[in-house]
């Protein structure tokens, strides 16, 4: 009798502490395949891709651009979530601090939207002007409460500026102490602000500075940003579909010509494209709304769990890549994975 007793506690132990561990909350998140996003295509009102002072073309076609749902930062996931969602197809489970990595702000993500937009006006042969853009403000600097994140730096001191390396070069001929008067361009408005009292460095003792970092911003002969409702898609993994519904809108003729084309994928200003996480969960994305046409990066044709997809996949490496696969869309020559 003891015996049993002692098998059948052990057992409930068990049982108990499996049940615990179940539903123990667990460091990860939970990926699953979003709707698609329409950047540009026939009845896109208001357009994503906003433009004025240049002519625009709507196509017939449809860009979209996959999306991914996520368990947000704060959201308790336990084991037995993450399992049964893991064995479900096109799911992932990853770790927190993978999904959501540390120091990662929407100034980045309007960084990632900006070089997609650069990209998509240089491929269309339109020309693109490298701008210093301010992209952090120490706290107690200088610049601080003067100078905004995204303000394109125009002048310092009457002397016209262009480049990022431009402005830390001029900055590093004054003196710690010094005032210099800046001109930026802040949504569409010239500000003209005096940054006062230079200070030293962080990392240099003897180099003044306003206390702020930058990065490259882009002028163009033309007005083009994201609307209100874009900034959904403003991150990394929809560079791609930016940058092709970018080209798209300011080209003559109808790349798209009535076909749903999806993309994913990170894009620099020069049109180089790079891969995502969560791969397959953007291809079953553009497989559940049957899009016609997807573009992923050539980096990851490697991820994908299911090489026979629901839809035509078709792997690239530049913008320009992108673009020949759009005008050959009904070839059966198309790269694949």
């Amino acid at each position: 009798m003891k015996r049993r007793w002692t098998v059948v506690s052990a057992a409930l132990v068990l049982v108990v502490t499996a049940l615990i561990i179940a539903v123990t909350p667990i460091d990860f998140v939970l990926r699953s395949p979003g709707p698609l996003v329409t950047l540009v295509g026939p009845d896109t009102d208001p357009p994503v891709i906003q433009v004025s002072g240049y002519p625009v073309e709507r196509p017939q076609g449809t860009v979209w651009a996959t999306t991914i749902d996520q368990s947000a930062p704060g959201d308790r996931v336990t084991l037995l979530q993450a399992v049964f969602h893991y064995l479900r197809p096109a799911q992932d489970v990853l770790p927190r601090d993978v999904v959501y990595t540390a120091g990662q702000t929407s100034a980045d993500a309007g960084q990632a939207a900006d070089q997609a937009l650069a990209a998509g006006v240089r491929q269309a042969g339109l020309s693109v002007t490298e701008q210093a853009m301010v992209q952090s403000v120490r706290e107690g600097g200088p610049a601080s409460g003067l100078l905004l994140v995204g303000d394109l730096i125009i002048r310092m001191d009457n002397t016209d500026m262009g480049t990022a390396e431009q402005v830390r070069a001029y900055i590093r001929e004054r003196q710690i102490g010094d005032t210099v008067v800046v001109v930026v361009k802040r949504r569409d408005i010239e500000l003209t602000i005096p940054i006062e009292n230079l200070v030293a460095s962080v990392t240099n003792a003897t180099i003044p500075t306003m206390g702020d970092t930058l990065t490259t911003g882009y002028t163009y002969s033309f007005d083009i940003k994201l609307s209100d409702s874009g900034q959904a898609v403003a991150g990394a993994d929809h560079g791609l579909a930016l940058a092709l519904a970018t080209y798209d809108l300011l080209t003559p003729g109808d790349d798209t010509a009535g076909w749903s084309v999806a993309a994913v994928g990170q894009v620099t200003s020069s049109g180089q494209v790079s891969g995502v996480t969560g791969i397959n969960e953007h291809v079953a994305s553009a497989s559940q709304a049957q899009a016609d046409l997807v573009l992923i990066p050539a980096q990851n044709c490697g991820d994908l769990e299911d090489p026979n997809p629901a839809v035509t996949v078709v792997p690239v490496a530049t913008l320009s890549q992108a673009v020949e696969a759009l005008r050959n869309r009904g070839s059966q020559n198309l790269p694949h994975c």
